[in-house]
């Protein structure tokens, strides 16, 4: 029974890698061919969703690899993991840790 829900689990994961992948691949794509033709206005909230995707895009896709990794592994595995992953997040939103730690 586990072993169908870790299957489950590993294709949901894969799935949701695909799709987003093939997102990346089509933002880059238009993030290449703006930087070439410019016909996205600059300051444009489009242009700002596409640069945030550029930055945070391959980091989502990393993370959704790592979780397809681990659909096998054990419950404290997975959850260690997702420590680090909530670790890395927000230490990339907040250097210092929302002032906690002191430079």
């Amino acid at each position: 029974m586990e072993e169908k829900e870790n299957q489950k689990s590993k294709k949901a994961w894969d799935t949701l890698g695909i799709t987003l992948g093939v997102i990346l691949m089509l933002v880059y794509l238009i993030f290449v061919l703006n930087n070439a033709f410019n016909f996205i206005p600059t300051g444009s909230v489009w242009l700002s969703i596409i640069i945030n995707m550029t930055y945070y895009g391959p980091l989502a896709l990393v993370v959704i690899t790592t979780f397809e990794y681990v659909s096998r592994k054990s419950q404290t595995f997975k959850f260690i993991i997702l420590v680090i992953w909530v670790a890395i997040i927000l230490f990339s939103i907040s250097p210092d840790f929302f002032g906690v730690i002191k430079g």
